[in-house]
């Protein structure tokens, strides 16, 4: 299993920023703001987006912004996405899953709340185990990660 910690809304920033690869504006007069206000709705907003959206009539500046993100989609993802994608939560986090548990497959968590993103890979067992996991277990794991108290607020309650 591997866990990883980023900051919240690092693909927003990094796609929007001061510095980023697209213009705010545009985006918004297209899509409107609501896709913007975190990396989750971003990703929720994202995955809705199929080829199938793509619209040869209309505004150019539509098209345009529909093949970027179908460009920015792809690398995106986890390559697992297509054994089965899954909103998945907890109180604290939401997200999806690419996977489905499972005899020698991994799953790829993306999780998302006000201060972190979360990514969690589960791997399968080893070729020669037979051991397994289910998604109750994974769900378990869900529930009880939440943000750790910093060593620094931690030591001035004492």
């Amino acid at each position: 299993m591997i866990l990883r910690k980023g900051p919240a809304n690092d693909l927003i920033d990094y796609l929007f920023g001061k510095k980023g690869m697209m213009d705010k504006k545009p985006f918004e007069q297209l899509y409107g703001e609501s896709p913007l206000q975190s990396d989750y709705a971003f990703y929720r907003f994202l995955l809705s987006k199929t080829p199938y959206d793509v619209k040869f009539s209309g505004p150019n500046n539509q098209l345009a912004m529909m093949n970027v993100l179908m460009l920015i989609k792809d690398p995106a993802l986890p390559a697992r996405c297509d054994k089965g994608m899954y909103w998945i939560g907890s109180k604290e986090l939401k997200g999806f899953q690419c996977g489905t548990p499972g005899y020698r497959e991994r799953t790829y968590d993306e999780l998302f709340s006000s201060e972190a993103n979360l990514e969690l890979i589960v791997n399968a067992a080893s070729q020669e185990s037979t051991a397994s996991y289910t998604q109750a277990d994974i769900n378990r794991i869900l529930q009880t990660l939440h943000p750790a108290e910093s060593l620094a607020s931690a030591h001035l309650k004492q």
